[in-house]
C-alpha cells in the first residue's frame, strides 16, 4: 500500500499507471481478480491508512450516502491503530489529482488514451483554477469539434463547498486556443517588437497581481475577524454551560457541537494564516531576464500549418500554459523562457526551415 502512495506523490504518476504497474507484477502484487482503478482510487482516498479513525466523511441525503468536504471530517485525536503512510503524505495523494498533468508516465502514448490532445495539461479553469480535460462532441456533417471542459460539478458537495460561484458549466474550444497561442507566439516571442511589448506589458501585469493580492488579503482578514467573533460566541456559550440545569447528556451533546466547530474554525484560521503568509512575500520587481528573448530569432507565422506533434514540442520547451475565464470569454497565456529551454535547437530548426520549401516549422526537431 506504502508504494502506491509514493508512486502518486514522488513519482506523480495518474491512477491509470499505477494500476498498470500492479497488474504487471502480480506476484508482488496479487489481489483476487486482479487490481482495477477503482481499487486503487479506493486506497489513495481512505484516511485510515495514516492510522486515525475518521468520522463523518458523508452523509445520507435523500437516503443515499453523500461525500462531505474534508475539512468537516472528524479525526480521532491520536492514531488508533498502526499507519502506512503519514498523514502529510495521504494528504498530499489527495491533492495529487489535481496537480497530475496526465503526461505519460513513460515513454510513448499512453495505452489507455483513445485520443491525444495537443494542450493536453496546459489549460486550467480561472474560476476554480483546476485542470480542464480534453473531449470530442459533433459538428457539421462528417467533423468533431476537440474542446476542454473543467471537472468542476456543482452537485459535488465537495466541488461546491470550494468554489460556491463556480459557473455551471465551463469549456472551450480547442482550435480557438491555438489560434490564440499560436499569435501570441508569434507576437511576443518571435516576433520584431516582442522585447517592447514585454516592457510595456509588465508594468501593468505586475500592478494587476498587486491588486488581486491585496484583495484577497483584505478578504482573508475579513473571514478571520468573522472567525474571531464566532470563536467568542462559542466560548461564551460553553461558559453558559457551567451554569445550566440542562440534563449531563445534554450538555455533552451541546459541548461535543461546540468543541468540533470550535476545532474546524481554528484549522480554518490555520490555513488563512499559512495563505495570508504566502501573500505577503514580494512580487519580483522586474520580468526576469528580458535579453534572454534576444537569443530566439524572428520568425513569422512560427506555428502557421506545423502538424500536432511539433506544436506540443514548442509547447513544452516554454512551458505554455493557458488560463481561461469563461465569464469574459478571455484566455491569459503564459510562455516561460529560460536559459534551459532549447534555444539553440529552436535556432537551428529556424535556419533550416528558411532553406526549406515544404513550410513553417517544416524541420522543427524532434527532441526539441
Amino acid at each position: 500500500m506504502e508504494r502506491i502512495f509514493q508512486w502518486r506523490t514522488a513519482g506523480h504518476l495518474g491512477v491509470p499507471e499505477i494500476t498498470r504497474r500492479l497488474n504487471a507484477d502480480p506476484g508482488s502484487w496479487p489481489p483476487a481478480g486482479g487490481w482495477g482503478v477503482h481499487h486503487v482510487y479506493k486506497i489513495l482516498s481512505n484516511p485510515k491508512f495514516t492510522g486515525y479513525m475518521v468520522y463523518g466523511r458523508s452523509k445520507k441525503m435523500r437516503g443515499r450516502p453523500r461525500p462531505l468536504p474534508q475539512d468537516q471530517w472528524l479525526w480521532t485525536p491520536k492514531p488508533a491503530h498502526d499507519a502506512i503512510v503519514t498523514r502529510e503524505v495521504w494528504e498530499a495523494a489527495q491533492h495529487a489529482a489535481a496537480e497530475h498533468t496526465t503526461r505519460p508516465d513513460r515513454d510513448g502514448p499512453a495505452p489507455y488514451a483513445s485520443r491525444t490532445y495537443v494542450l493536453r495539461s496546459r489549460v486550467r479553469c480561472r474560476a476554480c483554477n483546476r485542470r480542464m480535460s480534453g473531449g470530442v462532441r459533433p459538428g457539421a456533417v462528417g467533423e468533431t469539434i476537440t474542446y476542454y471542459i473543467c471537472p468542476h460539478r456543482r452537485e459535488n458537495p465537495r466541488h461546491a463547498a470550494k468554489n460556491p460561484d463556480h459557473p455551471i458549466s465551463v469549456n472551450v474550444r480547442e482550435d480557438a486556443l491555438v489560434t490564440a497561442i499560436r499569435e501570441g507566439l508569434a507576437e511576443r516571442v518571435f516576433g520584431p517588437g516582442r522585447a517592447a511589448l514585454l516592457a510595456a506589458t509588465y508594468p501593468a501585469t505586475h500592478a494587476a497581481q498587486t491588486a488581486r493580492r491585496d484583495k484577497e488579503t483584505a478578504r482573508l482578514r475579513k473571514r478571520l475577524k468573522a472567525i474571531d467573533a464566532f470563536e467568542d460566541a462559542h466560548t461564551g456559550e460553553l461558559e453558559a454551560l457551567i451554569t445550566s440545569d440542562a440534563a449531563p447528556a445534554v450538555i455533552t451533546a451541546l459541548r461535543t457541537r461546540h468543541i468540533k466547530r470550535f476545532t474546524e474554525l481554528e484549522a480554518e484560521r490555520a490555513a488563512i494564516d499559512d495563505t495570508l503568509t504566502k501573500l505577503a512575500v514580494p512580487l519580483p520587481d522586474n520580468p526576469g531576464d528580458p535579453a534572454l528573448l534576444d537569443a530566439l530569432p524572428t520568425m513569422a507565422g512560427a506555428l502557421d500549418g506545423a502538424p500536432q506533434r511539433l506544436q506540443q514540442q514548442l509547447y513544452e520547451a516554454f512551458d505554455i500554459q493557458a488560463l481561461y475565464h469563461v465569464k469574459d470569454h478571455q484566455v491569459t497565456i503564459r510562455a516561460t523562457l529560460t536559459t534551459s529551454t532549447p534555444v539553440a535547437a529552436i535556432i537551428a530548426d529556424a535556419a533550416a526551415r528558411a532553406a526549406s520549401p515544404a513550410g513553417p516549422l517544416s524541420h522543427l526537431s524532434t527532441t526539441g
